[in-house]
């Protein structure tokens, strides 16, 4: 019986191993490896054609946000009550800093030859009115309306995407929103007056 036993635990085993080979994928020789093909033409893309215009992003039939602003002098301005104007809207967050007492001069010199045409610039941190007043006093700003709301620029953003500060909107007379500058830049302010003179001509 032992010897018996014995066999059978021998063939049992033996079985078992050569059962378990079938789950043992290694290969015997590893694969060898393939080499890149050479001479294969790769297309070439074209470069994307540099723009130092801050303004060539046109949005048609985007309607403006019937937006309403309190401004320095306390008069209220709603785009509905500009029907027939185009309008300039900036967006700064503080108008003391530099990019935006430079952004506002080159505004400056859109309402000297655009006359049916309001600029309004709006202090996206809600400056005090006073600070807004001696702003437009020290700057001379007959024609351009100063304001500070943060929810006016929360109107525009959900409408335009990832809009910085400070940026520019440009609505046409029938209420669209036409062109934007999403981020000017000390490099690009300069170019702001001429630019943006540019773009209203061109607006029916």
């Amino acid at each position: 019986m032992g010897i018996v036993r014995l066999v059978t635990l021998i063939l049992l085993f033996s079985f078992a191993t050569a059962q378990a080979d079938w789950y043992i994928l290694i290969p015997k020789h590893l694969p060898k490896k393939k080499e890149m093909p050479k001479n294969v033409p790769v297309p070439k893309i074209a470069p994307k054609k540099k723009n130092m215009k801050p303004y060539k992003v046109e949005i048609h039939k985007l309607l403006s946000p019937d937006f309403t602003v309190r401004t320095a002098t306390l008069n209220k301005i709603s785009l509905s009550n500009l029907n027939g104007k185009k309008v300039v809207i900036a967006f700064v967050s503080n108008i003391y800093s530099p990019i935006s007492e430079s952004l506002i001069y080159q505004l400056k010199q859109v309402v000297r030859k655009e006359k049916d045409t309001e600029v309004i610039v709006i202090d996206v941190n809600d400056a005090d009115f006073a600070v807004l007043k001696r702003f437009k006093k020290e700057m001379k700003l007959e024609r351009i309306h100063l304001a500070a709301d943060s929810y006016v620029y929360k109107q525009f953003k959900n409408k335009l995407d990832k809009l910085e500060v400070p940026s520019l909107v440009i609505i046409d007379r029938y209420g669209f929103i036409r062109y934007l500058a999403k981020g000017i830049n000390s490099s690009s302010v300069n170019l702001v007056g001429k630019e943006v003179v540019s773009i209203l001509n061109s607006l029916a």
